[in-house]
């Protein structure tokens, strides 16, 4: 087959994302004190302020590696459809006032150029791939729809030669399960249009018989609305082939972060107190300044004699560590504030030490991150 119909439909000249940092939001959750415990909490020593300590979340978001890993060398990708079009009538179901409608069915047009159409922009958005193109024309000719057929060695390697691609993202199959339904209730009638769906997706590269790598989703969408008659009820519900389209777009847009590495939203937490240093720490937290931060929380870590104090201190140093992508030395002070706690009366600050426990897990796990994210942006 002569692959004639490539579209370049996205280009980028932005060479591989070079952005190892983080970017931070702050949000803020303080606990009030009455203006009675303020004064007697300033008759007391610094000890005893850090004892009524707040906590503060901040939300970042962090770099984090593709699950499949490219050759260096893959600079330009395609996403192809290679899967068939299920049939209107097969899989699909609608109950009206509970009763089933019998030869229900749900067009199928468009369906898989859509998914493609999703996946190609959603890769593309990344600045990933140099150049994201899609293939306009359907790889496969049969009419088995629920056969998942991979590209052959020679397919892989014809397609890429055609379009200059370095890798081929290819939907190998889509299959899509409808159900409608309208029933009445109170003078009202109430419509539901849910789509499941299971997809194949895999990737594929030149020169190797097998693929690279293979996605297997299961999803769905649902619609749900209300109307005082028919006619608005289907009106304000997708029709099915629109639900059909909407959900085919909507999971392979989500697909991209197994191919690509991605930016993933996540909360930390930190420790703040009403003492002056400590105010002027959580300052500089708020303005993404972790350096600043850093060098404030380690002052009063070096100069304070309480063991909670200290604990607590340690685990804002951690997430200044973190902030500024020095992973080995956050992981040593988490586990840091992990022995501090220990100290502590025994059961008391149980949720603190778990919290230490998880904190730590979650940054071996971004060191290891970190060498594929290095292995993929080179």
């Amino acid at each position: 087959m002569k692959y004639t119909h490539t579209q370049i439909i996205f280009q980028t000249r932005i060479n591989r994302c070079p952005i190892l940092g983080h970017r931070a939001l702050c949000d803020y959750f303080t606990h009030s004190l009455t203006r009675s415990t303020q004064w007697s909490l300033m008759l007391v020593g610094f000890s005893l302020l850090i004892g009524c300590s707040s906590v503060r979340n901040v939300s970042i978001e962090t770099y984090a590696p593709a699950d499949v890993t490219f050759p260096s060398n893959t600079f330009n990708v395609v996403v192809v459809n290679n899967a068939v079009l299920q049939p209107a009538d097969f899989g699909h179901s609608m109950q009206q006032m509970n009763k089933k409608v019998e030869s229900y069915t749900m067009p199928t047009d468009s369906v898989l150029s859509a998914a493609c159409k999703s996946l190609a922009a959603s890769i593309h958005q990344q600045r990933y791939f140099r150049k994201t193109l899609l293939l306009n024309t359907p790889i496969r000719q049969d009419q088995l729809y629920y056969i998942d057929r991979k590209l052959s060695a020679s397919q892989v390697d014809s397609i890429c030669n055609v379009v200059d691609a370095g890798a081929i993202i290819s939907i190998d199959r889509m299959l899509f399960n409808g159900k409608r339904s309208v029933v009445s209730h109170e003078g009202f009638l109430y419509g539901s249009q849910r789509v499941d769906i299971t997809a194949i997706i895999r990737a594929y590269i030149p020169n190797r018989a097998n693929p690279l790598a293979t996605v297997q989703i299961v999803d769905s969408l649902e619609w749900v609305e209300a109307s005082s008659n028919r006619i608005l009820l289907d009106q304000i519900l997708p029709t099915a082939n629109e639900a059909l389209r909407e959900t085919a777009a909507y999971v392979s847009s989500k697909v991209y972060r197994n191919f690509v590495p991605n930016w993933v939203a996540t909360e930390r937490s930190y420790y703040s107190s009403i003492e002056s240093r400590w105010k002027e720490a959580t300052a500089f937290a708020a303005k993404s300044k972790w350096a600043e931060a850093n060098m404030h929380w380690m002052e009063l870590f070096n100069r304070t004699k309480s063991t909670l104090s200290k604990a607590r201190l340690a685990s804002n140093i951690a997430l200044s560590y973190e902030m500024m992508s020095e992973f080995k030395q956050a992981t040593d002070w988490v586990e840091k504030s992990e022995a501090l706690y220990l100290q502590q009366p025994k059961g008391k600050w149980n949720k603190e030490i778990a919290r230490m426990t998880l904190y730590k897990e979650i940054l071996n796990e971004r060191i290891r991150s970190d060498v594929r994210l290095n292995m993929q942006i080179n």
